[in-house]
């Protein structure tokens, strides 16, 4: 997919995987199967909500290029203030900060770091 730096990913409720440039232009898309759907949420804890909002949504049927590049409002990212756009970065990297520290921890545990953060399924 092309990507841009400052862009955001985001899977849309139609089930397109959507790539976004930093001024939340679709850059790139393509549509997931049920299964590539479920391998992606199962990347976030488990919700309800989620869980039912992709129940049944398949994006490889989203074939029409002005629904892959001109998505509805609910599957396009929000606009973030400047002090909702820090506050997710400072999120984001204490988040892979204590995520960095407890994999090498793990492996000074002899733990097999590789199989303890694979993806395992929550859906």
């Amino acid at each position: 997919m092309k990507i841009d730096p400052e862009g955001v990913f985001m899977l849309g409720t139609d089930g397109v995987l959507r790539s976004f440039d930093e001024n939340h232009m679709v850059l790139d898309a393509v549509g997931l199967s049920p299964e590539q759907i479920k391998e992606m949420l199962d990347q976030h804890p488990w919700d309800q909500e989620i869980e039912d909002k992709y129940r049944g949504v398949d994006g490889t049927n989203v074939v029409d290029m002005k629904q892959l590049y001109e998505p509805d409002e609910d599957s396009r990212p929000k606009e973030l203030t400047e002090e909702e756009m820090r506050q997710a970065e400072e999120e984001i990297r204490v988040h892979n900060e204590k995520l960095m520290q407890q994999m090498e921890q793990d492996e000074k545990d002899g733990v097999d770091v590789a199989e303890k953060y694979r993806s395992k399924s929550n859906y």
